[in-house]
């Protein structure tokens, strides 16, 4: 699930991964990666309280990461392609598949729906 909008107050730009075993949480704003693990799926929650509760927050783990500033490293990266003659980190393709995504983002705020992307 994708969600935009234009209303709240602050800078949100978090990407969710759940799993069974916890969940990743990336903020690409600050460039941090965090995982928070699943403390029900590892059997450390006794049975009582996972039936009352459901699943619970285990440890949190921050990874760190090498911070760059996002438009200086594409710049690089594409400059550094041209000079090598290599394909470059994102392609046209990529471009396009972004495209697409973002017009039915735009669809879907002005239709009030879902649209699915294929």
């Amino acid at each position: 699930m994708l969600e935009i909008n234009w209303l709240t107050p602050t800078k949100v730009r978090d990407i969710l991964v759940t799993g069974e075993q916890g969940m990743f949480r990336a903020d690409c704003l600050l460039q941090d990666l965090y995982f928070y693990e699943n403390a029900a799926a590892n059997g450390e929650m006794w049975s009582a309280l996972r039936n009352l509760k459901g699943v619970s927050e285990g440890r949190m783990t921050r990874f760190p990461l090498q911070r760059y500033e996002p438009l200086k490293a594409e710049l690089s990266a594409f400059v550094a392609a041209v000079v090598k003659d290599t394909v470059a980190p994102v392609t046209g393709e990529d471009g396009l598949a972004a495209l697409k995504l973002a017009l039915a983002l735009v669809q879907s705020g002005a239709e009030h729906r879902p649209i699915e992307v294929g």
